[in-house]
């Protein structure tokens, strides 16, 4: 038997390239492992953009590093109850925000106390209730009236 060494460097090559790549894709997972262990697993908080008494729709959101979950509760116009609930910054945490309108001015439009927690869906989105059909409309007019009241 004649060794070709010809077809023995392709076959050479073709391992070494196999290989090769097997090294990159594992030296690829080993990186992203960690990264994700370095940057730790990203935050899981309820969000509600807006809630009235006890009426905030939710859904899942998932915070950007230096944020941790935050349920605020506060009045509007010192009358109406409001809450939110979503992700913040870190040093915005366990602070009562007053928003006035304009800006620059005293007219308070609400005041809110944005409490923080750091574990995966901490802010825990409110117990189902039922309303009547009377209160259900009451609060869509209210936040009607806010809506275009805050804009």
């Amino acid at each position: 038997m004649m060794y070709d060494g010809h077809m023995m460097d392709n076959y050479d090559q073709k391992k070494k390239n196999s290989s090769w790549a097997l090294i990159k894709e594992k030296s690829k997972k080993a990186q992203d492992e960690a990264r994700a262990s370095l940057s730790g697993q990203a935050l899981q908080c309820y969000e509600c953009k807006l809630g009235f008494w006890n009426l905030c729709i939710t859904s899942k959101k998932t915070c950007d590093a230096g944020e941790h979950c935050f349920s605020g509760v506060g009045k509007a116009g010192g009358l109406v109850d409001i809450k939110m609930k979503g992700c913040l910054e870190v040093s915005k945490c366990n602070k009562t925000e007053q928003v006035n309108f304009p800006s620059n001015s005293s007219t308070n439009i609400y005041a809110m106390m944005k409490t923080c927690c750091s574990t995966d869906l901490c802010n825990s989105a409110p117990a189902h209730f039922h309303m009547s059909a009377v209160s259900m409309a009451s609060a869509t007019i209210s936040s009607v009236f806010m809506v275009k009241f805050l804009i």
